[in-house]
């Protein structure tokens, strides 16, 4: 957002000082309410996870779906669960989780006024969490590979065509056509589906729409189509398909000013101002120049050029700034070494490297750049409305409320930062699989050996594993 916009206040002496309080209080009630799992417990959940403690990781959830999920966040806590018990291969009790997840975001889809409102005038955390758009469409591909690991393949492929039939909405529906209106992971496992399932047109439509996707992916994130013979030429064989969920899941910090992530700092608070800064404890606080918005009091303006909130009101006959500080969310991705991964079985030559399918971290970071101008206006209107409550409330020609904005910083915490693939075909037959842990090197840092997997004629056989580190 840039240039300057100026309005009137509404009619602030019809509202008491005790309701303007209690909207400024708002703001602290919810984030304390509604803020999702804390960082300690992110740190601990991959911790627990890196370890394979599967079962500490469920608990650590379940223990804290009061006290940091809460009602707000509910679908971030099934979201969440949902995720750990697919890597614990608890495939059916997975899907409950992501049913209930997806349930609640259909009803969120129709947005509250009074919701709003309240995330305006507070904070975005007082609002119920519904989702990204990419988030949801995993929900769909996790849903639907749950279901692929149990066998159930008429299951596995009604979810495929739930999925395909959110990605055609978000397509559709997708704003100034953001980057992510279409998942290309989530059609190429589609065609897979269907090719098995001996349904050709619709693996062929949904192969079509996995390279449409991929060349868009290729242009943003670097990501190339993952080698796919299409059809399959079975031939006597079957065919391994092995998934490694690779690194943390990229998680959202809160920072000042909404710069670019490579110019800003995580903070809890605050930007800087073009005219005058203070360096504090919580970070670099504005302080606003009443002289440039004289002409406009009574009223509030804005000069949000560089992240500057400046608003003025007269207040028996002095006009009054304030300080206000501006928060955006961005993402960061915490680092981790296991970026490759092979597979060899045992009395089969060679081997079979994965590659990259879904780069979730890649997609997240984009995908929030480009809602950065909506998020930072809100910034700003949130800012003005603290600003002329406290104002009309105290009378104060000081006032500092650098303390009362919060960037959302609310995600799915257990996803991965990556999604790789590997198809292996096989000879029917019984064997023991390895999957070598790479880093970008090519340099063995662990193993896992898969025994007594079975491979079919004309058949897959569906394997994942996770990384943390």
């Amino acid at each position: 957002m840039q240039g300057k916009a100026s309005g009137d206040i509404p009619n602030m002496d019809a509202i008491t000082r005790a309701q303007l309080a209690a909207i400024l209080g708002l703001g602290f009630l919810a984030l304390a309410a509604c803020a999702g799992p804390t960082a300690q417990t992110k740190k601990s959940l991959n911790a627990l996870l890196s370890a394979g403690n599967c079962a500490g990781a469920e608990s650590r959830i379940r223990s804290n779906k009061e006290s940091q999920y809460g009602p707000a966040n509910a679908v971030l806590y099934h979201l969440d669960l949902g995720m750990v018990l697919h890597e614990c291969g608890r495939y059916r009790e997975s899907n409950r989780q992501l049913s209930k997840a997806e349930s609640l975001m259909q009803a969120r889809d129709t947005k509250s006024v009074s919701q709003e409102t309240a995330a305006l005038i507070a904070n975005e955390n007082s609002k119920d969490y519904r989702a990204e758009g990419f988030e949801r469409a995993l929900s769909h591909l996790f849903h639907t590979l749950n279901y692929v690991f149990l066998g159930q393949s008429q299951d596995a492929l009604v979810e495929v065509r739930r999925m395909e039939d959110f990605l055609d909405r978000l397509n559709r529906d997708s704003p100034g056509g953001r980057s992510y209106r279409d998942d290309a992971f989530g059609h190429y496992i589609a065609a897979l589906l269907y090719e098995e399932s001996g349904e050709r047109d619709d693996a062929r439509i949904s192969y079509h729409a996995a390279q449409e996707a991929y060349a868009r992916y290729q242009k943003l994130y670097g990501v190339a189509l993952p080698g796919f013979e299409f059809p399959t030429n079975w031939g006597g064989d079957g065919e391994l398909v092995f998934l490694h969920y690779a690194g943390p899941a990229p998680r959202k910090i809160s920072v000042s000013g909404c710069s670019a992530p490579a110019k800003t700092k995580e903070t809890d608070s605050a930007v800087s101002d073009s005219t005058q800064t203070s360096s504090r404890a919580e970070g670099a606080l504005s302080y606003l120049n009443p002289t440039k918005v004289l002409k406009a009091a009574p009223g509030l303006a804005v000069d949000a050029v560089a992240g500057t909130v400046e608003a003025a009101t007269d207040v028996g006959g002095a006009v009054v700034g304030g300080i206000v500080n501006e928060t955006c969310p961005v993402y960061v991705q915490d680092p981790y070494v296991i970026r490759a991964s092979a597979l060899s079985a045992r009395g089969i030559p060679g081997h079979v490297a994965t590659e990259l399918a879904e780069p979730i971290s890649k997609i997240a970071e984009e995908d929030l750049k480009e809602r950065l101008a909506i998020i930072k206006a809100r910034s700003v209107a949130r800012g003005i409305l603290k600003i002329a409550a406290e104002v009309a409330a105290s009378r104060s020609v000081s006032l500092d409320l650098s303390g009362t904005q919060f960037a959302d910083v609310r995600g799915w915490s257990t996803i991965p930062a990556q999604i790789r693939l590997a198809r292996f075909k096989l000879p029917p037959g019984t064997y023991d699989l390895t999957v070598a842990f790479e880093d970008s090197t090519g340099r063995t840092l662990s193993k896992r050996v898969f025994k007594g997997v079975v491979i079919s004629q004309g058949r897959r056989t569906w394997l994942n594993a996770r990384t943390i580190r």
